[in-house]
C-alpha cells in the first residue's frame, strides 16, 4: 500500500516538473483512483470515505 500512496505523489511531481502533460496526468490519476476502488471492493469495503480522492484542478 505504501508504494501505491507514493504513485499519486510521483505523478504530481512529474506534472510540476513538466515531465507529463495535463491530459496524461489526468488519465494516470484516474487509473490510480479506479484501481484503488477496485481493490477496496475486492476486500469487501462498501462505503468510500468522503474526500478519499480529492483532486482540485
Amino acid at each position: 500500500m505504501d508504494r501505491e500512496n507514493r504513485e499519486w505523489k510521483k505523478l504530481l511531481e512529474r506534472l510540476w516538473n513538466n515531465e507529463l502533460d495535463e491530459k496524461t496526468f489526468l488519465k494516470e490519476i484516474k487509473n490510480l483512483r479506479l484501481n484503488y476502488l477496485k481493490k477496496q471492493k475486492a476486500k469487501g469495503i462498501q462505503s468510500i470515505p468522503v474526500g478519499e480522492f480529492t483532486f482540485i484542478r
